[in-house]
C-alpha cells in the first residue's frame, strides 16, 4: 500500500504496479476543500483505480 506522493493522476498506476490499496490524504482533503470538493476528488481516485 502506498501512502507518499499519490494523486488522481497516478492512483491507477500504484494499483497496476502491484499495491493493493493506496492512500490520498493531501491529494484528498487538502488545500482547505469543502465537503463537496473531496467527494469529487474520491470520485475521480475510485475511477481512476477502477480503469486499471
Amino acid at each position: 500500500m502506498s501512502t507518499s506522493s499519490v494523486n488522481v493522476d497516478n492512483a491507477g498506476e500504484w494499483i497496476r504496479l502491484g499495491c493493493v490499496a493506496v492512500g490520498a490524504g493531501g491529494a484528498l482533503t487538502g488545500g482547505g476543500k469543502t465537503a463537496d470538493e473531496i467527494t469529487e476528488m474520491a470520485q475521480k481516485f475510485i475511477a481512476a483505480v477502477k480503469a486499471v
